[in-house]
């Protein structure tokens, strides 16, 4: 007796279903990433993959800009690529040299409100990815949800 074939898989189960491992390896990334001397293609790809999954981003694999990028190793441009692609859209807002590490920042426009993460490292394609990747780690938050003060709300 033949076994019934599995039904297929839509996209938007696929991702759920591959979606929460996925982010679970974002800090994974991160770790290995700022064990790096220096940014690798298979970085952003592993960025892209982890990215890819998320229920709120775009599927970037069939991009052509990025992947022609890449192709040309041009890793910073590939990755200011990514975050402009990213919903919402993450710019670089500062980038600088600080003794033998990058510091940058890439910033988003959230209901209203800049918000910004920074990620440093000795690489200066690789301190923006970092960047990049913790601000998708960032939970939103409403100003309604901070305090008088200006600090989060326990």
């Amino acid at each position: 007796m033949t076994r019934p074939a599995a039904p297929a898989l839509q996209p938007d189960d696929r991702r759920r279903a591959i979606g929460e491992s996925r982010l679970a390896e974002l800090p994974g990334l991160r770790t290995q990433l700022e064990m790096a001397r220096v940014l690798k293609e298979h970085h952003v790809w592993l960025a892209v993959r982890i990215i890819e999954e998320r229920e709120d981003q775009p599927q970037f694999r069939r991009h052509r800009r990025l992947r022609d990028l890449l192709e040309a190793n041009a890793l910073l441009e590939a990755v200011i690529e990514l975050g402009a692609h990213l919903q919402p859209t993450r710019h670089p807002w500062s980038m600088g040299r600080s003794g033998d590490r990058w510091r940058c920042r890439v910033a988003w426009n959230d209901r209203g409100n800049l918000r910004r993460c920074m990620g440093r490292h000795d690489d200066l394609a690789a301190a923006m990815l970092i960047a990049l990747l913790g601000s998708l780690d960032r939970r939103r938050r409403r100003p309604k949800e901070l305090s008088q003060g200006g600090e989060e709300a326990a």
